[in-house]
């Protein structure tokens, strides 16, 4: 049979069998568990995962969303010469996309999106590094299939819009000026970070 006695030393209960063995109380344990778990959870908790960075019409801009534009930058080697890791760049788009809507003139095509996925998937060295990149960035293949899509429809609705191949060299004036149409049409909000 056990007893319950109060430990001075320690100040905390203790339960004592019968061998004279000092066993912490059940009820001590399970506080003590809850108060790290507490403790590990608000640190956690902390740390955002992802920020809003800007506002484009209906469409958030994420700073992941920049980030991986840097990535694409050098895996979607399919991709038009208007793609750069940046800010303003990712406004763009935002505005490009909100712009061109669920017009059926600019949605890509489902095999221009599977070659496009194929493609970027081919840059990695192997198939799993690729799942690592995915893993990485909390994505799937659909999810990257759903962001290369959104892709072809900025590069589709700048190449309807604009009358420059993309070979010529005055391709990246008219499309910045295209980008700079687009911001106007559309209400943009940036978020600057909180000082902490």
């Amino acid at each position: 049979m056990a007893e319950t006695i109060h430990e001075a030393s320690s100040g905390h209960m203790v339960s004592r069998s019968h061998e004279g063995i000092a066993h912490p109380r059940y009820d001590d344990v399970v506080h003590r568990l809850l108060f790290i778990a507490t403790l590990l959870w608000g640190s956690a908790a902390a740390e955002p995962l992802d920020r809003v960075v800007a506002v484009v019409g209906d469409q958030l801009v994420l700073s992941s969303d920049v980030d991986l534009l840097t990535v694409l930058a050098t895996r979607d080697a399919q991709a038009m010469p208007i793609w750069e890791a940046s800010l303003g760049r990712a406004i763009d788009t935002a505005a490009v996309r909100e712009l061109a809507g669920d017009v059926s003139v600019y949605a890509p095509r489902p095999e221009q999106v599977s070659s496009r996925l194929d493609a970027v998937r081919d840059s990695f060295e192997t198939y799993e590094s690729f799942d690592a990149f995915l893993e990485n960035r909390g994505m799937t293949e659909k999810d990257l299939s759903a962001i290369l899509r959104r892709r072809l429809v900025v590069e589709k609705f700048i190449k309807r819009n604009l009358e420059v191949p993309a070979e010529d060299p005055a391709f990246q004036a008219a499309a910045a000026a295209a980008f700079a149409g687009a911001r106007e049409r559309v209400v943009i909000r940036e978020i600057a970070p909180k000082a902490l």
